[in-house]
């Protein structure tokens, strides 16, 4: 790491404002930080790979975790047994795949799914870190109806975040990347690789940059053969007609739907009755959905 970095991140995790600055100043001019090592509270002596550039990776920066992590890890237990397999889909670099795996255990087993080829080679590092706490199989797939041949493409130079398309030209961006990633139809893919398992099916997050209900319409066999528990975004950005959907690909099998507040035990819970109800919302909320009783 450059000297000049040391010195911007010492002062990023002592300064009460403008910390995000500060690291992007240094992250931005330091590759050494796109792949950082960070001391995580939540695991004595455990750690987390992130790549600085990201804004969210601050917080794990100054403090050890993310902001209510306790809260977030109280609400993760009430989802999930120790043994149980779960999936992160968009798992990024597995900031979010290490607390959930933590419910599982070492007798669990815990896939996250990315078709970033960037972002996974930090995926596959947190999956390997701190050994004897869970079991995370990290998969370089995107989900789709079908296995088939997609482009990544991103906005941004860095690859940090992007999407999938048939095509070379999409809403994503302008980056594409040189090589084609591979999708595949989820339950197949368990019944190929994880089938001894499938039966301890029990929660799905999927959080793919407003790419949800297409996701989520990919997984309707499985949801309805496992019925796991389902938690994902309605994005800010989507049209109403595009909320409206991911209510309704949710609903079609079989389950109750709420808005969440927040990742947070004590986050604020409504019931949504009908898509209207998911519509009304114009910024980006966390949708959680259960089989019906």
């Amino acid at each position: 790491m450059k000297l000049t970095s040391k010195i911007l991140l010492k002062a990023a995790q002592l300064s009460p404002y403008g910390h995000w600055k500060l690291v992007s100043l240094a992250a931005n001019r330091d590759s050494s930080l796109w792949d950082f090592p960070i001391s995580l509270k939540s695991i004595p002596g455990g750690i987390l790979r992130a790549d600085l550039r990201e804004q969210v990776y601050t917080q794990f920066l100054r403090h050890g975790c993310i902001p209510h992590q306790k809260p977030t890890d109280e609400l993760l237990k009430t989802l999930i047994r120790s043994g149980d397999l779960i999936f992160d889909i968009g798992a990024n670099i597995g900031d979010t795949t290490v607390p959930m795996a933590l419910c599982t255990g070492t007798s669990g087993v815990t896939l996250g799914f990315d078709p970033n080829p960037y972002v996974f080679k930090i995926l596959e590092k947190n999956a390997s870190l701190n050994a004897g706490k869970y079991v995370i199989h990290p998969q370089n797939y995107a989900i789709s109806t079908q296995d088939e041949e997609y482009f990544f493409i991103s906005s941004e130079a860095s690859y940090a975040n992007g999407g999938i398309s048939l095509t070379a030209e999409s809403r994503h961006g302008k980056f594409v990347y040189p090589q084609k990633v591979r999708g595949v139809q989820l339950k197949s893919f368990l019944e190929r690789h994880y089938a001894d398992r499938m039966s301890r099916l029990s929660f799905i997050k999927v959080d793919t940059e407003g790419y949800d209900k297409e996701i989520i319409k990919s997984i309707g066999d499985l949801l309805q053969a496992c019925k796991p528990v389902l938690v994902a975004e309605s994005f800010g950005k989507a049209s109403d007609a595009a909320k409206a959907e991911l209510f309704d690909v949710i609903a079609v099998n079989g389950y109750d739907i709420w808005y969440f507040e927040d990742f947070d035990i004590n986050a604020k819970v409504e019931k949504m009755e009908t898509a209207s109800d998911l519509v009304k919302f114009r910024h980006t909320v966390n949708v959680f959905a259960r089989p019906k009783a």
